[in-house]
């Protein structure tokens, strides 16, 4: 996708549409670790982060997170001031992602996106979905979608 629709209030660069990442850490810091303290060498906000950008990035999978992560590695650590000088290894994100209270985060996420909306206002979301082609088995009537927002 080579555009996006924004209000024409919103804050756009010529690099983009603009978050302040400062204020989803505020947000993100305040979902509980459900780690134990003992060898924690990363804060439960910065994973997180870590995680989201992965995922907006393109990628759905622990792994495949990790491996995006891994690959910006020497710009995220100098960007987020990082204390070790390298990211989460993918087993930290994996065990991060099935600890986490699902409710908790969703919570707290759409209470992030509620803060950037005006009063009065509301945010409209198009959908679009597609069936793949040659994933309908036959004497089947469904095979695997594709679903955009």
């Amino acid at each position: 996708m080579d555009f996006i629709t924004i209000g024409a209030k919103e804050n756009c660069t010529h690099w983009g549409f603009v978050f302040d990442l400062n204020s989803l850490y505020a947000y993100l810091e305040r979902i509980s670790d459900p780690r134990k303290p003992k060898g924690v060498r990363y804060h439960l906000a910065t994973i997180l982060l870590l995680i989201l950008l992965g995922k907006m990035g393109g990628e759905n999978h622990p792994t495949g997170i990790a491996e995006w992560i891994k690959h910006r590695e020497e710009g995220l650590v100098w960007m987020l001031k990082l204390p070790r000088k390298k990211v989460p290894h993918h087993c930290t994100i994996r065990r991060i992602l099935e600890a986490l209270e699902s409710d908790m985060f969703e919570k707290i996420m759409g209470e992030y996106q509620r803060s950037h909306i005006p009063d009065g206002e509301e945010i409209i979301i198009s959908i679009d979905g597609k069936s793949l082609r040659g994933t309908i088995v036959r004497q089947e009537t469904r095979g695997e979608h594709l679903l955009a927002a």
